[in-house]
């Protein structure tokens, strides 16, 4: 299981701001136009790929950066398009151009940190997601703490991925992602009480899903609890019967 598929990669954030004065000669408002247009191709090859359709994506994200080679939102969502063709070289490639241009993004760095967490690079990874959660101006830094955790398992790292993931819940004490995360790992580590409770911390805060039942289901057994665990099973067999979860559930 790769990162990528754990979690979710911001394609874009906010529309281009662009400054307007007094009076504008005919080439400012030539520069003002291409801007608007690369921002609404950019926005539309956003759409296109998340529809799956990354060759329509990749075409209109060719013609924004053609009206606006300097559109740093435009080269991460190409990143993301050769990530999904399966093209590591140019995604990278985007990637650092989308940085060069604006270093300070911290949904780029994150989306960067996903895509070197993937490619089996984790200390790079790690400096990606750590730069992004501690910026300021990052309104969702949990996110960041909780890949860097991910990946930090990913890298057999499992006490800086609890510091992680501890991070994430100082910040955003019901944040679903590192509740879950916090509960497989001291489920992997033996501590079946304790994985149980974030498993309940969980399901506090958003609605149970396979892999919260899964867990739930393996913890509430190793602590004794057969009706807690008949509970999870019932409800994961009828809410996600063609679930992967439930096929490991039919095999236990």
């Amino acid at each position: 299981m790769t990162l990528r598929s754990m979690i979710s990669v911001v394609l874009l954030a906010g529309p281009l701001v662009l400054s307007g004065c007094a009076t504008t000669t005919e080439d400012e408002r030539f520069s003002s136009s291409m801007d608007r247009a690369a921002e609404i191709n950019t926005r539309l090859g956003v759409g296109y790929m998340q529809q799956g359709q990354n060759q329509l994506a990749r075409e209109k994200l060719l013609r924004a950066l053609d009206q606006n080679p300097r559109y740093a939102p435009a080269h991460r969502a190409m990143a993301e398009v050769y990530v999904r063709m399966g093209d590591p070289d140019e995604a990278e490639n985007h990637y650092r151009r989308s940085l060069r241009l604006d270093s300070g993004n911290p949904e780029t760095r994150n989306n960067y940190g996903v895509f070197l967490c993937d490619q089996g690079r984790f200390s790079e990874a790690d400096r990606q997601f750590r730069n992004a959660a501690q910026n300021r101006d990052y309104s969702t830094p949990e996110f960041a703490w909780t890949n860097a955790g991910v990946c930090a398992r990913m890298d057999g790292k499992d006490d800086k991925a609890e510091e992680y993931f501890r991070n994430a819940l100082r910040l955003n004490p019901g944040f679903p992602s590192a509740l879950i995360e916090m509960g497989e790992l001291h489920y992997d580590r033996g501590d079946y009480p304790r994985a149980r409770s974030f498993v309940q911390n969980f399901h506090s805060v958003v609605r149970p899903t396979a892999r919260s039942l899964w867990l739930g289901v393996r913890a509430a057994r190793e602590v004794g609890d057969n009706e807690q665990a008949a509970m999870f099973a019932r409800r994961l067999r009828e809410d996600f019967p063609d679930s992967r979860e439930a096929r490991q559930l039919e095999e236990s």
